[in-house]
């Protein structure tokens, strides 16, 4: 797959997830969705996270599964383990993407932000007036 012209929002050029030192997490309530894909990967090349995912009757097929207090079971002292120890190629989806959310209109691609992830925002609300120009990236 080669490289795709992107419209990135200026103030995700300076982005960065904050991990432990974030006041919040992303990894906290949310259904992390694992593809049928991912799992039998996993299966493969890391059966021993195979222990933290669960079946579910959904379209995903499989679900992170989470603490008695709502927590990815993945998360260790304000840091994902499975990233830590395996890098990108075991992140999920919502996990490698968010905060960032593409859209495509026409035939251009556009990446935002969520305003749920306490650093966009604070990103965005100190940002200066060129942090809401449009810069072109190159992504994968």
């Amino acid at each position: 797959m080669g490289k795709h012209p992107i419209h990135q929002i200026g103030y995700m050029k300076n982005f960065e997830c904050i991990n432990k030192d974030c006041p919040d997490t992303c990894c906290r309530g949310w259904r992390i969705a694992v593809k049928e894909s991912e799992y039998l990967d996993m299966k493969e090349k890391a059966p021993e996270l195979l222990d933290l995912i669960e079946k579910e009757e959904t379209q995903d097929g499989y679900k992170m599964k989470k603490d008695k207090n709502g927590f990815c079971t993945a998360l260790k002292g304000g840091l994902c383990s499975v990233y830590l120890k395996y890098g990108v190629d075991f992140q999920y989806d919502v996990c490698h993407f968010f905060p960032r959310t593409y859209r495509k209109i026409g035939e251009d691609i556009f990446q935002f932000a969520d305003l749920a992830c306490p650093e966009v925002s604070r990103l965005a609300l100190l940002a200066d007036k060129d942090s809401f120009s449009w810069n072109m990236i190159s992504e994968d």
